[in-house]
């Protein structure tokens, strides 16, 4: 089974848990880390995570994805908050994010820049595009054409 499904099924039978403690899955990933395999599972809550909230999600999810038996060999389980600088993936994620900053990496440039910080004013994820009020003006990108886009955090 390729990892994208693995994650898809750990999600998918770990969501239910996750959304009655009053959290939401953000994400899964499988990563290997020198030589340890670790299962990540990304949380969010309004209000922030705390790691007590981990440590409670954790505890709640182990016996599901040890009954699945997923990840052939021996894993960590790491819950944690993606933190504020998380990409945008979802349409929550698009949705929280609606009217602040934020940053877009691209794959090609548009307009020759592959960098573009601005406001998030429209994001249609059927039609695949996204809309941001750049200092240069409205820019509407393909979401295919994306690498990366986050919460633009200023120092």
């Amino acid at each position: 089974m390729s990892l994208s499904k693995k994650t898809d099924l750990i999600s998918a039978r770990i969501a239910p848990t996750i959304e009655n403690m009053g959290f939401e899955v953000v994400d899964v990933e499988i990563k290997k880390e020198g030589p340890n395999t670790v299962l990540y599972v990304y949380i969010h809550k309004e209000g922030g995570v705390f790691i007590a909230d981990c440590e409670k999600v954790s505890s709640e999810i182990d016996p599901i994805i040890e009954e699945m038996d997923p990840i052939e060999e021996a894993y960590y389980l790491c819950v944690s908050s993606p933190g504020a600088d998380r990409p945008l993936k979802t349409e929550k994620d698009f949705a929280r994010a609606m009217q602040t900053e934020v940053e877009a990496n691209l794959y090609r440039a548009v307009d020759g820049k592959k960098h573009i910080v601005g406001i998030l004013n429209a994001y249609d994820l059927t039609l695949g595009t996204v809309t941001l009020l750049s200092e240069d003006g409205p820019v509407t990108l393909n979401v295919k054409d994306i690498s990366r886009i986050r919460p633009y955090i200023r120092f």
